[in-house]
């Protein structure tokens, strides 16, 4: 037995590690095109550029999702005594659709902290340009209402019957809430070196994608950690704890969804004309 979880645990470090070393989901110029704000650069430097962070970002979502995938099905194999995949049933770390959103999560915040760093250096010249606002604040508020719901209901549970398993979820799911605000500070305070035109624009672009893209995965996560503390509160309410937590598993999809790396089928690029 003990043999078997060693190998369950291997498994679950190694072939992710593998992934996002060996696996690089290419990226075409529909989507340089799509991150570059709908247009095709001429440059070809530019366009490596965007090529490059959505191949870092694709990847090390890819790795990060099958390492939480993987993980749940160590714990769920070894802890469980089954893996299941929704809101509700078990454990959230046997849980595949939990564990694959929180590595989804943790996987953006590893792509934008290689993009992200702080400049080192003796000396630091920054620009003084404007910072475009950031956009998805009504995603924010959402997420962050949702995961103090999920920590009052978790408490709620506790102090009336008890049972910590509800505060437990609830706190797993505002931890990664917590990592995503992390991400977006370090996304919208990291400072700028002064830079040519073209270079900020390919800045401003890359800052906007990710905060929006860590925004959504923020209300997954906190719409996950909600629906899981409610389902796990004793004598649920019937058929409307069941709708409220479908509601949010519903809401938890649509926003990995819209974080996803990659333009939607409708979008069509313009090239831009070559350079004289």
């Amino acid at each position: 037995m003990a043999v078997a979880v060693l190998t369950l645990a291997a498994l679950a470090v190694l072939v992710p590690v593998g992934l996002g070393l060996a696996v690089r989901v290419p990226a075409t110029d529909r989507d340089t095109a799509w991150l570059a704000g709908g247009t095709l650069p001429a440059a070809e430097q530019v366009r490596d550029v965007y090529r490059r962070y959505l191949v870092r970002h694709r990847s090390y979502r890819l790795a990060a999702a099958w390492f939480g995938a993987l993980l749940a099905v160590v714990v769920g194999v070894t802890a469980e005594g089954g893996v299941h995949a929704g809101i509700g049933r078990g454990s959230p770390l046997a849980d595949v659709w939990f564990c694959a959103v929180a590595g989804i999560l943790l996987g953006a915040l590893l792509a934008e902290s290689y993009r992200l760093s702080q400049p080192r250096g003796t000396v630091a010249t920054a620009s003084l340009a404007p910072r475009p606002a950031p956009g998805e604040t009504g995603r924010v508020v959402a997420a962050r209402v949702l995961a103090a719901a999920s920590l009052a209901t978790g408490a709620g549970v506790l102090a009336a019957a008890g049972d910590a398993t509800s505060l437990a979820v609830a706190v797993g799911g505002s931890a990664l809430v917590g990592v995503a605000e992390l991400t977006r500070s370090a996304i919208r305070s990291r400072r700028r070196p002064v830079m040519s035109e073209q270079a900020g624009e390919v800045d401003v672009r890359l800052r906007s994608y990710a905060w929006r893209a860590v925004a959504h995965l923020e209300l997954a996560a906190a719409a996950l950690a909600l629906g899981w503390a409610v389902s796990k509160t004793p004598s649920p309410g019937g058929p409307l704890t069941t709708v409220v937590v479908l509601v949010l598993l519903v809401l938890a999809v649509v926003e990995l969804h819209r974080a996803r790396p990659r333009p939607p089928r409708s979008f069509v690029p313009v090239q831009e004309p070559a350079v004289p």
